[in-house]
């Protein structure tokens, strides 16, 4: 701003106001001059201002653009990864009915004593082996 005002100023110094052409009104047109300098050079100045920040607004918003799509593939793999597992939850489900019933037909064939029994054996066993 303080170099359009100069650079107005110094333009208007140089309409002395002797050459015989020049219209009676060369103070009011150096003043004018003047403050059109001043008003040119505050509107670029904040032309600048206003590019800066938009710049920044754009940078920011790239970031938040590409953060969001990472994400969003995050979530997609997560997804994925929540079926995946469920689909192994339901296999080891109907695993665990299969032994389930084969644990019963067992039970049914050498009776609940023996199961009992081998149950006992194998946990002081485990515990043998914790200590």
């Amino acid at each position: 701003m303080i170099l359009g005002a100069g650079l107005g100023f110094l333009m208007g110094e140089d309409f002395s106001g002797e050459e015989t052409d020049l219209p009676k009104n060369t103070q009011q047109l150096v003043t004018r001059l003047v403050e059109d300098e001043a008003i040119l050079a505050s509107t670029r100045f904040r032309m600048f201002e206003l590019q800066q920040a938009n710049r920044n607004w754009e940078l920011s918003n790239g970031a938040v653009y590409k953060e969001n799509i990472s994400l969003k593939n995050l979530a997609s793999r997560h997804i994925e990864e929540i079926k995946g597992l469920k689909e192994k939850i339901k296999d080891l489900e109907n695993e665990l009915g299969g032994l389930r019933s084969q644990l019963e037909v067992n039970t049914n064939k050498e009776g609940k004593e023996s199961v009992i029994e081998r149950h006992s054996a194998w946990k002081n066993w485990i515990r043998k082996i914790l200590k």
